[in-house]
């Protein structure tokens, strides 16, 4: 297993280039809403000095005034939320896709991402939909049943640690399914870019593969995910620290970034890793359009 981690952390790294092109793909659709919402703020309420009360922590008083007094200028952006994130699912289907298929055929220029992104999207969009009406089902069966017994049981409870104890138990088992699906997916498309396979036997085949390798495939994307966490704590660190002086929140600012970037770099490294936990016997077949259906 140390092996496969290994491998996915290099293959991140040979794949820097692509990563970085992603970061600034990722970056300039963040900057449609960012820039909107700093002059929204700039305009409304930015020489306000209550603005420094969200420094530190969260301020419930200043979110309140906030929303009360300049709630019509920011209504918008709201409403334009939810379109950023169905456009962040349709771009982000290429963006996989491309990273993919640059791990898969071990390519590392810009072209290569632009082509497989290219190549598989409608497959890949179909395939995506299909894992999220699984998923949003399953979150439905979890939730849905939790939540009605919390809410009617909680008052029953001797003690707030049952409470705790309870969602946490299911919160985890809630993610140990997520960390399947997302394995099957990925080998599902592994296989439609590394075998040439359709949609519905890839699906097929990727969920046996998921099943009998079950535990090292959990087991590498945990090790992984415990990157990201080492991440967000590193992230926070710096946080605290800016709130000391301009440098630091100079320093903060670029930290941020970093981390942003080094956030999609982790994601190819898990591409490689279960890339090469997975290891199809067929190989490889080249970059052939792949078959319809």
């Amino acid at each position: 297993m140390v092996e496969f981690f290994k491998t996915g952390i290099l293959t991140g790294f040979r794949q820097w280039r692509i990563a970085l092109m992603v970061y600034g793909f990722q970056l300039l659709l963040a900057a449609t809403l960012g820039v909107q919402v700093f002059h929204v703020l700039e305009a409304s309420i930015g020489n306000s000095l209550e603005l420094d009360k969200l420094l530190g922590n969260y301020d419930h008083t200043v979110i309140s005034d906030l929303f009360n007094v300049h709630g019509a200028s920011i209504s918008p952006l709201l409403g334009q939320l939810r379109w950023l994130v169905l456009i962040y699912f349709v771009f982000s289907i290429f963006i996989n896709g491309g990273l993919l298929y640059a791990v898969v055929h071990d390519k590392r220029s810009g072209l290569a991402f632009w082509k497989g992104g290219a190549l598989y999207y409608f497959r890949f969009l179909r395939l995506g939909l299909f894992f999220l009406l699984i998923t949003g089902i399953i979150s439905a069966l979890i939730w849905l049943p939790f939540l009605g017994f919390f809410m009617n049981s909680v008052e029953y409870f001797s003690s707030e640690k049952i409470s705790v104890w309870l969602l946490c138990t299911v919160l985890s088992l809630y993610l140990l399914i997520l960390g399947f699906l997302f394995v099957w997916s990925l080998v599902a498309r592994i296989k439609i870019i590394g075998e040439n396979s359709r949609i519905w036997p890839a699906i097929k085949s990727g969920l046996g593969w998921a099943l009998r390798r079950y535990f090292p495939s959990t087991l590498l994307v945990v090790l992984f995910f415990g990157l990201h966490i080492l991440l967000f704590f590193f992230y926070w660190m710096v946080y605290d620290s800016s709130l000391a002086s301009i440098f630091w929140l100079v320093f903060f600012v670029l930290v941020q970034q970093g981390v942003a970037f080094l956030r999609v770099l982790v994601r190819v490294m898990v591409f490689g890793g279960v890339r090469a936990l997975y290891a199809p016997a067929g190989g490889i077949q080249g970059d052939q359009k792949p078959p319809s259906g």
